[in-house]
């Protein structure tokens, strides 16, 4: 089938691609990696390999504790976007706002309490005896956690700008919060030369960029007060929707921390910045697609009403978003590995040794063989499958932890980066359970795939 045999079809496609919503979500996507590399170009220069590797690490175990954000975010977007259909739209968007910010400081307090409670042993834990020993590595991973505690509650009014579908001006907050976090920790770094004051602005910053958001929902709620108390029902279904979802989220968590964490104790901190530098250049392979493929979630979700008079125009859909999406990424990982040698040394400025070229080149192919589950996943959830996602993305991360932790004492980075093909290769498999969904669809009359 062909774009002109099916043009409403094609029509659909080429709007919701080419649109501004598109454009913008985007935008609002790329935003945190493309500062986040600039991020670290600037640290390393300013703070040294050694100390710029502790302060990832020390992000790295704290998003551990905070792998609920995700979930609550998915969550909170969905049931805003409904809630902007009813007649009491402000009412109940201010009920289902204020519910998620409270579940998300009560784990936040928690989470601070405990990281209070246990800090000594949790750090040795963590960063083993070496690094451990150093007098200011409790408030460093206490700073660690305040910062991403503050980054979730920041989570949750943008997930419910993306809600009322203001995808503009979410982007536009968010480029402008992340180049002052990134102007602000940078000058900190270089004025004090300390880990403890740099991760302070860091915190500092995600409280700015709480405030900036919450004027923008409350402008665009056109309302004098923002929050509400929401009803008990609203709890559950915020609370029951999340199930299957936090699951997923903590998988994807741990897949993006655990070897950092694992390649700091092993090879040290400053072996931690080179990786840390390389996954950030590299995962841009597959961030990209499925940032600009993204809005192929509600496309495939809204179909799935009506899944059997829908499954031609799903499986056009699929194989279309599908050929873009894979072609976008391996031009991505081409012009990556042409370019190469210069990217690096101009991010690093030879501040790091660069010495495991094998492995970024190893990152690049990871992510380039991930992005083939980009639309998939997309589909799969949209298709109501959350728990054979959840149970896919939780076991290939089981499968890969276990994998680093055997190969990374052995092989160094080039063994942490083996362990992460084993996600993605575990990730194909959801190609195959879109095509089970497509199939099932077809052979059931007038209904919605289940949730399988």
């Amino acid at each position: 089938m062909s774009d002109d045999t099916d043009p409403a079809i094609a029509k659909t496609w080429r709007h919701r691609l080419l649109s501004g919503r598109a454009l913008w979500s985007a935008v609002d996507a790329a935003a945190s990696p493309a500062t986040a590399l600039v991020l670290a170009a600037g640290l390393v220069r300013t703070l040294g390999a050694s100390d710029y590797g502790l302060i990832v690490m020390a992000l790295a175990v704290s998003a551990l504790s905070t792998s609920v954000s995700p979930a609550i975010a998915a969550t909170t977007t969905r049931f805003v976007s409904e809630a902007s259909a009813t007649a009491a739209m402000q009412a109940d968007v201010s009920r289902i706002l204020t519910g998620s910010l409270i579940t998300v400081a009560v784990m936040d307090v928690l989470l601070m309490s405990i990281a209070s409670a246990f800090a000594a042993p949790l750090s040795s834990a963590a960063f083993g005896g070496a690094i451990a020993s150093r007098p200011d590595i409790i408030p460093i991973m206490l700073l660690a956690v305040a910062s991403l505690c503050v980054q979730q509650i920041d989570g949750v009014f943008a997930a419910t700008l993306k809600g009322l579908q203001k995808f503009r001006p979410q982007a536009i907050a968010e480029v402008l919060c992340r180049l002052v976090l990134v102007c602000l920790v940078i000058a900190a770094a270089r004025l004090s030369g300390s880990v403890k004051m740099t991760l302070w602005v860091y915190c500092a910053s995600f409280g700015i960029a709480c405030i900036v958001r919450f004027n923008l929902v409350k402008k665009s709620l056109d309302v004098r007060r923002l929050l509400s108390r929401p009803h008990a029902a609203d709890m559950k279904k915020l609370l029951s929707f999340s199930g299957w979802m936090w699951l997923n989220a903590i998988a994807t968590m741990a897949y993006g921390s655990v070897d950092r964490i694992i390649v700091g104790r092993v090879s040290g901190t400053t072996a931690m910045a080179e990786f840390n530098v390389y996954m950030q250049l590299a995962q841009l392979v597959h961030f990209i697609p499925a940032s600009l493929f993204a809005f192929a979630y509600p496309v495939f979700g809204a179909l799935s009403v009506n899944v059997r008079s829908h499954t031609t125009q799903i499986k056009f859909l699929f194989s279309r978003y599908f050929v873009r999406c894979v072609g976008i990424s391996l031009s991505m990982a081409a012009a990556l590995l042409l370019l190469m040698r210069p990217l690096l040394r101009g991010l690093t400025a030879g501040a790091l040794p660069l010495s495991h070229e094998s492995a970024f080149v190893l990152l690049v192919v990871n992510f380039a063989l991930l992005s083939v589950s980009i639309v998939p996943y997309y589909a799969t959830l949209g298709l109501g499958s959350a728990r054979s996602v959840s149970l896919i993305t939780s076991i290939s991360t089981l499968v890969s932890v276990g994998i680093t932790v055997i190969l990374t004492p052995r092989m160094g980075l080039e063994g942490a980066v083996f362990a992460k093909l084993a996600y993605s290769l575990g990730a194909l498999s959801l190609y195959v359970l879109v095509h089970r969904l497509f199939k099932s669809a077809s052979a059931v009359p007038h209904t919605i795939v289940p949730a399988s």
